[in-house]
């Protein structure tokens, strides 16, 4: 199959593309379907080199297996969009894409999928995965396999717990979005994420924070907005590359909490005059 710039190919029409046989059939088949939703497959080349593979249409989960030969592909985006006048939405992962070894960014977003099919632990390349705004509950835990997750996004799902596979993404995790979500706590287990630079909680339901976190020493933004915090932890000082400076872009946002230590008015000049509040306590 040739890869170049912004290629499209649409599996209605052969388009000159040199495809497999069982590509060729597929293609038949879709122009015989009454169903007029096409499928289309764009392939961009990237300016860095890397080649993505944007998936359109209504027929998604009908993709047949030689598409995942591409084993050069670095980024699969199935996000639906609207302005593609071709609505789709998966309500499950295509197994198939566990062969797509050197897959590096994978988007999942905007989408009805309720699990993650645990062959995902296979894919130990990836440095990126977006999964945000579908009905994902929990995340198998082979995701500890991806020791090279530098990015992981799951805002806007049915989270209850914190998935303990997240904890184990040590080495390389920078980056970790759980805002609305239905989360109560954290993990103690939440430590081993000694890397982590961001991590969003906005709007869950979280009463109390674990002092594990207190140890994310390198935490640069941490947004616990909207839940349903009465205490920090004392030991929440130790996170001083949080930075209240920027008072539209505060990289630590307590706003929407029932805070009384310290009270919010406290938590809003920033980490000295908190550190001072648990001193007089």
């Amino acid at each position: 199959m040739a890869t170049m710039p912004r290629s499209q190919l649409d599996f209605s029409d052969q388009n000159g593309y040199d495809l497999s046989d069982s590509l060729m059939e597929y293609s038949k088949h879709l122009r015989n379907a009454k169903n007029q939703n096409r499928l289309r497959l764009l392939v961009d080349q990237l300016p860095n080199g890397r080649k993505r593979l944007h998936i359109k249409g209504t027929d998604a989960l009908s993709i047949p297996a030689e598409l995942y030969e591409l084993s050069d592909l670095d980024i699969l985006d199935m996000t639906p969009e609207s302005k593609s006048g071709m609505m789709y939405t998966l309500t499950r992962v295509p197994i198939n894409i566990c062969v797509l070894t050197n897959l590096k960014c994978l988007h999942l977003d905007n989408n009805d999928i309720v699990t993650i099919p645990a062959e995902i632990g296979q894919l130990q390349n990836l440095e990126v995965f977006t999964a945000s705004n579908n009905h994902i509950a929990t995340l198998p835990d082979q995701m500890r396999q991806l020791q090279r997750l530098q990015s992981c996004h799951l805002a806007n799902n049915n989270i209850e717990e914190m998935p303990l596979c997240l904890c184990y993404l040590s080495k390389n995790l920078l980056f970790l979005d759980l805002s609305h979500n239905y989360i109560r706590e954290l993990p103690t287990s939440i430590y081993h994420l000694k890397q982590l630079r961001t991590f969003l909680l906005l709007g869950n339901r979280l009463k109390s924070l674990s002092e594990s976190i207190c140890q994310l020493s390198k935490l640069e933004t941490l947004w616990l907005g909207d839940n349903k915090l009465k205490e920090l932890p004392k030991k929440i000082t130790q996170l001083k590359n949080l930075d209240w400076y920027h008072q539209w872009e505060l990289s630590s946002n307590f706003e929407g909490n029932p805070l009384e230590k310290p009270p919010i008015s406290v938590c809003r000049q920033g980490m000295e005059a908190i550190e001072k509040f648990f001193k007089n306590v």
